[in-house]
C-alpha cells in the first residue's frame, strides 16, 4: 500500500435483540452507534444480548450480512 492510500476501513455485521420482541436485527455498518440511531433508537435494543462481528471491509461485512439474511428468510418478522 502506497502512502497515499487509505487502509480499507473495518466495518461490523451485527445482532441487534429488540428489547420488546424476542427478534434480532440482522445489518452491517461501520459504525453501529450511528446505525443504532438510524433504525430505532439506542434505547430499542438489549446490548447485553446483543453482539457484533468485526471485518476488514465494507465489502466483507454486506457479504456476509446476504448470507445471514438468506439462512434466516424463513424466520424473517418485519414489525408488529
Amino acid at each position: 500500500m502506497s502512502e497515499h492510500e487509505l487502509p480499507p476501513e473495518n466495518s461490523f455485521v451485527y445482532f441487534l435483540k429488540e428489547k420488546n420482541y424476542p427478534i434480532f436485527k440482522i445489518g452491517s455498518a461501520v459504525n453501529i452507534y450511528n446505525r443504532m440511531k438510524q433504525i430505532g433508537g439506542v434505547d430499542s435494543f438489549n446490548l447485553a444480548e446483543s453482539f457484533c462481528v468485526s471485518l476488514k471491509s465494507v465489502k466483507e461485512s454486506r457479504q456476509l450480512e446476504t448470507v445471514l439474511h438468506r439462512l434466516f428468510k424463513m424466520w424473517n418478522y418485519s414489525g408488529p
